[in-house]
């Protein structure tokens, strides 16, 4: 998902980035414990809420979101031959 804020906070200091089109991100962060948190009304599902960084390594954290949205489900039309009082049934008339 493309556009995600991140916040990283450590050290005294708070530093972002955003993810590209594709959902990837990449931020230099100096070494130390960095608390990981989401700059929107997403929630982490997975991923560590905290990166540890050691002087001159990469680390790799990939983290599953959850938007909250739902998209309706369609409904079918009804194919009940008894329908409540008062209607009639698919074909009558």
């Amino acid at each position: 998902m493309g556009g995600v804020e991140i916040a990283f906070s450590g050290n005294g200091t708070s530093v972002g980035t955003a993810t590209d089109q594709k959902g990837f991100y990449s931020v230099a962060l100096a070494a130390g414990s960095w608390k990981v948190s989401l700059k929107s009304y997403m929630r982490v599902i997975s991923g560590p809420p905290v990166v540890r960084i050691t002087a001159g390594s990469s680390v790799v954290a990939n983290y599953v979101v959850d938007s909250g949205i739902r998209v309706p489900v369609a409904k079918e039309p009804s194919t009940n031959p008894h329908p409540p009082d008062g209607g009639t049934a698919p074909g009558e008339a």
